[in-house]
């Protein structure tokens, strides 16, 4: 018989369903950083590393260390079934199975940091799955989803190699940022059978391949689309959420000041950096010799763009069902709007500013979420 909730927990329960912070996620989240981190020691204390040149100034006669390895699936699975942590209660309602791990750190002086004005550690990451082979199995031990493999690009500074504790929240707060892509899939498969993001998967890779050679802007302003898709912009509330949970926050005032330091205020305040009229001007504006070279490149790269955007994206979608993905026909932006480039930017501006405050006003939810907690 499963043990019944009290009020306070079927409290909580809603709070973070309605926050979009599911506490289906919550375990696997702890025990895969719990592993992680043990390798992290594991292979700091055991392997030999390789030397990486630091490629930042003042750091000529330095290097930085790298290590790197592989968890396998069936050792990330025999992990979780016998951690403390584990309840398999909770692990059949997001039943995450035999997930490969690879993770690659690299160790660099704390004055590295320093120099670029960044915190240890910095944490790109990954969620890999085939949606060709995406199916719920039926095993032995009941019905299990082992579509997710997760990749993990850590650097961290020396002082905090030492002590991996005051990592901690960063690197839970990736690792569950990534835990709740394979979710959402899940979930979506679990309640329609369909496989990947809809729409957002094709705008995704949109951004990859309109990326410009010669117009930098025109790069900010495609992973601007890329922090405002709907699927990515859900997986940043339990980040969120994971990197200021064990914060020592007591007011809305250390709310802020622990917000402003995340990459999700970033990601908020470069959403409402967006001007029009600085994009328009990087495509036609002339201020110097290599403006000069460039130019013609750079409107005619543009203006390719514009004229098939939507070709761009039925072409994308055409090729994302084919290797299994469900992915609907839509018919992309209006004529009206891409008329010119002034229309297209402004389009994009609102889209860009409503984004942003969406997340400041999910940020804000969390604050309540964390007072309660």
């Amino acid at each position: 018989m499963k043990k019944r909730m009290n009020l306070k927990q079927r409290i909580k329960l809603v709070l973070n369903e309605a926050l979009g912070i599911p506490d289906d996620i919550d375990m696997i989240v702890n025990i895969y950083t719990n592993l992680i981190i043990e390798k992290i020691e594991k292979a700091f204390e055991e392997q030999e590393p390789d030397e990486v040149t630091i490629n930042v100034p003042g750091f000529d006669d330095e290097v930085a260390y790298g290590y790197e390895f592989s968890i396998k699936g069936e050792d990330s699975w025999n992990y979780m079934r016998k951690s403390p942590l584990f309840s398999k209660e909770k692990w059949e309602k997001f039943p995450s199975y035999k997930n490969k791990i690879k993770v690659n750190f690299t160790v660099f002086p704390d004055e590295v940091f320093e120099t670029k004005n960044v915190s240890s550690p910095q944490v790109g990451a990954s969620h890999i799955f085939q949606p060709e082979k995406f199916k719920i199995k039926n095993i032995k031990i009941g019905e299990v989803y082992n579509i997710s493999s997760y990749e993990f690009d850590i650097n961290i500074s020396e002082s905090q190699i030492q002590n991996l504790q005051l990592a901690l929240p960063k690197l839970k707060s990736v690792i569950s940022h990534e835990i709740f892509h394979s979710y959402q899939l899940f979930i979506k498969y679990k309640k329609s059978g369909l496989v990947g993001y809809g729409k957002g998967s094709v705008y995704n890779s949109l951004t990859q391949l309109t990326k410009s050679q010669f117009n930098e802007e025109w790069n900010k302003f495609l992973m601007r689309i890329y922090f405002s898709l709907k699927f990515e912009q859900q997986a940043r509330i339990p980040q969120l959420y994971y990197e200021l949970k064990d914060k020592n926050i007591n007011s809305y005032d250390d709310f802020m000041n622990e917000l402003k330091k995340t990459e999700y205020y970033n990601e908020i305040k470069y959403l409402k950096s967006f001007s029009t009229k600085e994009m328009v001007n990087s495509i036609i504006k002339i201020e110097s010799f290599y403006d000069l070279i460039t130019q013609g490149p750079k409107s005619k790269e543009f203006f390719e763009n514009l004229e098939n955007w939507n070709e761009f994206l039925k072409v994308i979608s055409e090729k994302l069902r084919n290797v299994g993905m469900d992915v609907k026909d839509f018919r992309g932006l209006s004529p009206k709007v891409r008329e010119n480039p002034e229309i297209f930017f402004n389009y994009w501006g609102k889209v860009f500013n409503k984004n942003a405050d969406d997340m400041f006003r999910a940020a804000a939810k969390i604050y309540d979420k964390l007072k309660k907690d």
